[in-house]
């Protein structure tokens, strides 16, 4: 009797030290096959940090952008710019897009458009946002496998915390970089480098996730692998002119099915 308490207990010991002194990558480890071959580094291994753009990468807001710009530029004499090219403008910063769709080049009158539209898009923005379901599948995936997940987008952070959180997947991100965080957007490598750094990680510890040739850009940049996310008006065949590691229509297909 005594043997057998003395066994049990043993038994649970061994249990909690094992639990104790698993080694950091441990469900990287267990779990490297949940994801596409393409993704994995030379180790087998998932890379320790997915880095993601907002807007037509993981979700989509864009008939509510779309409309808040409509307005505005309907305000002042630009009535007739379409859709396609306002969507193409997202994922630049707003005096970029007023700069692309009415060719004012007046960095004080860019700046007052910049604040008539926020004013207007802003409130409405988190509730006209839905985060694609490939996606959200594709985030779990990657937090279930201990992977570090971060958001770098050229929208104010508060606007993509709001966001992730109707959106249900806030709790998944490490971290949360957004256009105020940073003096420089897109293409500029500032954010990415910045996310990096307050995870302690390398650029090749990371893949940035991005539909908008900028995101590619600042992906090479930093020096990150660069996967091509064509949900938005930015073709397959455009996001792969650039360096990248993959260009995909959907999460899953990085997914390996168990």
């Amino acid at each position: 009797m005594e043997k057998s308490a003395f066994s049990t207990h043993a038994i649970r010991l061994l249990r909690i030290f094992a639990a104790e002194t698993k080694p950091p990558n441990f469900f990287i480890f267990m779990k490297q096959n949940v994801f596409s071959p393409t993704l994995l580094t030379t180790a087998g291994t998932a890379p320790r940090a997915f880095l993601f753009d907002f807007d037509l990468t993981l979700a989509d807001g864009s008939a509510w952008i779309v409309a808040c710009y409509h307005e505005v530029l309907a305000r002042h004499g630009f009535a007739a710019v379409d859709d396609e090219t306002i969507r193409g403008t997202i994922g630049l910063t707003v005096e970029d897009s007023f700069a692309l769709m009415t060719g004012i080049d007046d960095a004080a009158r860019l700046h007052d458009l910049r604040v008539e539209y926020k004013a207007l898009c802003r409130p409405g923005m988190a509730v006209h946002t839905r985060l694609f379901p490939d996606a959200g599948r594709f985030l779990h995936a990657a937090a279930e496998a201990g992977v570090a997940l971060g958001v770098i987008s050229t929208k104010e952070t508060p606007t993509l915390r709001e966001s992730l959180e109707r959106c249900g997947v806030l709790s998944l991100f490490a971290l949360v970089v957004g256009l105020d965080e940073v003096s420089a957007p897109k293409p500029s490598p500032e954010g990415i480098l910045y996310a990096l750094d307050r995870l302690g990680l390398a650029p090749a510890d990371a893949i940035y996730f991005g539909d908008n040739p900028v995101d590619a850009q600042a992906a090479h940049a930093a020096g990150t692998a660069y996967v091509g996310v064509a949900k938005g008006v930015h073709t397959a065949s455009v996001l792969a002119a650039y360096p990248h590691r993959a260009v995909i229509g959907s999460y899953d297909e990085l997914i390996v099915q168990r």
